[in-house]
Formats: C-alpha cells, structure tokens, sequence
C-alpha cells in the first residue's frame, strides 16, 4: 500500500543518496533520490530508485523483510487483470498526490503520483504519473516498469532507461 523508501540494499550494505544532476545522469551503479531532492516528499511518495539498484545482486526490500520481493511485470500483469485493466481502481482516491480526482483505490494498492527523475537528473510529473520498476529487464539494456497516469485508465508496462529514478512497490508471497 505504499512505495519502498529503504536505504540500504537487504545486506546492509548503504544504496547511496544522489542529488548533484549531474552525478545522477552519470550513474552505472544503484542510487536513490528524492523527488525534487526534498525529504518531505518521502512519506507520500517514498524513494525514487534508479535501475542499478533494482537489479543489483545484493537486493532491495522492506526492512521487515517476510516475504517481500519486487515483483516481475507477469506479476503486475496479473495485478493489471485484476482490476479489468482500469488503473482508476489502483489510485489513491482524493487530490493529495494525483492532479485529478480519478482514483477509487478499491484494489487497496494506492498508488500515488510520484512522478520519475529523468537521465538528467531533473524531477519531473509529480501527481502525474507513477512508474514502479519491475524486476525483469528488456533488451537493450532499458529496465521494465509498470506506469499509470493520472488522466488515463491504462495500465502497462514500458521500457525505461536504467538511470531513471523511479518508484519500487513491494509484492508479498
């Protein structure tokens, strides 16, 4: 019901903060920010993680671990079939963390609109859309994320540059 917003991979070992733009789009390994690097943002919207720390070996989950794991895009897939694909029934309902006022959240899933940090590093489309990294990556080096939009029902999945922060929710077994 909320986005992962850990620091540290499921080692112990540190996932560095990277907030100069600069460092951000020069990154080959894991790192996070915050949106618009303000902290504030972190009780809404969680972390944004880029891909490298999504695929590193060392693992990213929840710190009360139990199960939680990062789900693969068949796993979103059977969350989107759920729903019959209306990403409205995902959202969180009301205008705190969503331009409009769509949501229905009768899945309980919340998803809010944390938007994304581009290879730039720039902050960009909070309360507009959400992407939640998968676990699986496609060809050409893009990782997977499952994206929904504020002004539209659709649920998909789409190829993302691995220097993208985004956001990561937790599936549980």
């Amino acid at each position: 019901t909320k986005n992962l917003s850990v620091t540290t991979y499921a080692n112990g070992d540190a996932i560095p903060e990277v907030s100069d733009n600069t460092a951000w789009a020069a990154l080959t390994t894991g790192a996070w920010r915050y949106y618009n690097n303000d902290p504030s943002t972190e009780p809404a919207y969680g972390r944004l993680y880029n891909w490298y720390a999504v695929n590193d070996i060392r693992g990213l989950k929840p710190d009360n671990d139990f199960g939680w794991y990062i789900p693969n895009s068949g796993t979103f897939g059977v969350l989107s079939a759920s729903v019959g694909g209306n990403s409205n029934l995902l959202k969180e309902v009301g205008t705190a963390h969503w331009d409009s006022a769509n949501g229905t959240n009768t899945s309980g899933f919340t998803a809010v609109g944390a938007g994304v940090i581009t290879d730039l590093g720039n902050s960009v489309n909070q309360k507009v859309n959400s992407y939640y990294w998968c676990n699986d990556a496609l060809d050409g080096g893009n990782g997977t994320a499952l994206l929904i939009l504020d002004f539209d029902t659709t649920i998909a999945t789409t190829p993302v540059p691995p220097v993208y922060g985004l956001s990561i929710r937790c599936a549980w077994d």
